[in-house]
């Protein structure tokens, strides 16, 4: 009798699947069909009219793979990374990432043309509640980071990633700082999480340029 109840729930769980998953599929965006599409990124000549980038500016990007659009979407924002300017001679940004095809898992620098080159879209804030010395001593304590683990996990977990890296170290020199987390409700990602966009909103940061 168990045997028989067990094979009638089976057939119809096998019955639900054949039904539902054709029509979710068509109805998610394409990029969450394929997970191995290639998007065109952008190169420094891309960027027209770039004003002289600040240590302490906030740049951000949107990446050419997957988990970026994803992030975006998730977000509803046009960015899904964010890192900092630490020095304009030459331009080098910090910032914290996971991308298994450069061998990166944690806090590294970037040249601003390697920042650009895994870019779809590219921004740059400027802090303004931030002074000069401020920004040189939060670049000095994002210094101190570099070669951290990337761990991406919620809120109330211990975690590292692009944005909490970040809000932590300006919350140490601006104690007011506190973007808005948002709350997630998606399978492996359930909880509140930090978005590049909750920066770009905080009062007193400064969107100053955006690329075509």
């Amino acid at each position: 009798m168990k045997f028989k109840i067990s094979l009638f729930i089976f057939l119809g769980f096998a019955l639900f699947l054949a039904v539902q998953i054709p029509q979710i599929c068509q109805n998610l965006p394409q990029f969450f069909q394929d997970k191995n599409l290639k998007f065109k990124t952008l190169n420094l000549q891309n960027l027209t009219n770039l004003p002289n980038l600040a240590p302490g500016d906030l740049v951000f990007r949107l990446g050419d793979e997957f988990d970026s659009a994803l992030i975006a979407q998730m977000s509803e924002w046009k960015y899904s990374h964010v890192g900092v300017v630490i020095d304009t001679a030459p331009t080098q940004i910090l910032h914290a990432i996971s991308d298994k095809r450069y061998a990166q898992n944690g806090v590294v620098i970037s040249s601003l043309d390697e920042f650009v080159s895994r870019a779809r879209k590219f921004g740059v804030a400027r802090i303004n509640f931030l002074s000069a010395q401020e920004k040189r001593n939060l670049i000095n304590s994002l210094n101190l980071r570099v070669g951290e683990e990337f761990v991406l996990a919620k809120s109330t977990e211990p975690n590292l990633y692009c944005t909490t890296l970040i809000e932590r170290e300006i919350f140490k020199i601006y104690p007011n700082f506190a973007p808005a987390y948002t709350y997630i409700d998606a399978p492996f990602f359930r909880g509140e999480y930090l978005f590049p966009r909750a920066f770009a909103e905080f009062n007193g940061t400064e969107m100053i340029y955006e690329s075509e």
